[in-house]
């Protein structure tokens, strides 16, 4: 269960708007305007296949990245919050239980995730290259990015990360797991 934990981490890590132009866009371009941009608060709407689940499940919530601290506060159906500061995932879930607190060193997949998508945020393409080929399409106002983990550790378990967005918005984010299982991250307004 927690690698299902850690994947869908991955669909925390990216939503910022991007002021680009996404005609003749390349992904150092991409990057440069990652690198320009705030990642205010926004709402989400995630939907979770899985073979353990008899339908697919939908979440609600709210995403938040600043300074290199991440936070997804689901609220719906059920609430729980997933904090990433430094090297430390801290887990909180309803009903009173203690906070679980994991070090990201003990799973390597799962800090390879947070590691990448960190460097997305700040634009550094030489890191995102390091564990992830990349590719990005683009037609008139839209654009997608590619990644394939280049760690076989990684790669066990992450099939690709696809982000899709059109002229300065990511709209969303589709996670795909070796497992079949996936995830549909949709992206909508900032955080009042």
């Amino acid at each position: 269960m927690r690698m299902r934990h850690s994947v869908s981490l991955l669909l925390l890590l990216l939503h910022p708007s991007l002021p680009l132009s996404a005609q003749g866009l390349s992904i150092q371009n991409l990057m440069q305007q990652l690198a320009a941009v705030e990642h205010p608060p926004r709402h989400f709407t995630e939907l979770r296949h899985s073979e353990l689940l008899l339908a697919p499940i939908t979440l609600h919530g709210t995403l938040a990245y600043h300074d290199g601290r991440l936070i997804k506060q689901i609220t719906a159906p059920f609430s729980e919050r997933f904090i990433v500061e430094g090297n430390i995932l801290i887990i909180e879930r309803e009903g009173g239980e203690p906070a679980q607190r994991l070090s990201l060193n003990d799973y390597p997949p799962l800090l390879t995730f947070v590691t990448v998508f960190r460097a997305v945020l700040k634009g550094d393409l030489s890191t995102l290259q390091q564990h992830y080929l990349t590719a990005i399409n683009n037609r008139d106002e839209a654009w997608q990015l590619q990644l394939k983990p280049r760690d076989a550790r990684v790669a066990v378990h992450l099939k690709s990360v696809q982000i899709e967005g059109v002229r300065n918005q990511v709209k969303r984010f589709i996670i795909e797991e070796q497992s079949g299982d996936s995830s549909t991250l949709e992206l909508g307004e900032r955080v009042q």
